[in-house]
């Protein structure tokens, strides 16, 4: 096994303490849909709205997305006659910015590890001018 200086054994934890939380944070994209009727006019109305946020993994792969209400369902229109909401929502996976996430973390780990850890600091025998150096 590999012995880690300092420097390597610090961007392991920190880029890898990152890198796992972005795999546990997962970005989603919330889509609501709700159906309502104006009790006055009889029209149904259809308010959509979407969000943007994060989810942890496991609760994303728990739930379980319902297809959108369809206005012409027996559901949905026996609730519509009693004036309810009718409400629905979809969450999917922000798959472009998760992986825009991961390919930076990865980016900046390459980083620190090629030209930050890498770099060999300067001996004292080895400047010109130093004690024991015959220049």
């Amino acid at each position: 096994m590999a012995v880690l200086n300092r420097c390597r054994r610090r961007l392991v934890v920190v880029f890898g303490g990152l890198f796992l939380a972005a795999l546990a944070y997962l970005p989603v994209k919330s889509s609501t849909v709700t159906l309502g009727r104006d009790p006055q006019t009889n029209a149904v109305w259809r308010k959509t709205s979407t969000s943007l946020g994060f989810m942890f993994a496991p609760a994303f792969l728990r739930l379980k997305n319902d297809p959108l209400p369809d206005e012409q369902s027996y559901a949905v229109r026996y609730a519509l006659r009693r004036s309810l909401n009718v409400r629905t929502t979809r969450v999917r996976l922000n798959g472009g910015w998760w992986l825009l996430e991961v390919g930076f973390l990865a980016a900046l780990g390459a980083f620190d590890y090629f030209f930050l850890c890498r770099r060999r600091p300067k001996s004292d025998s080895a400047r010109p001018g130093a004690p024991g150096n015959a220049a």
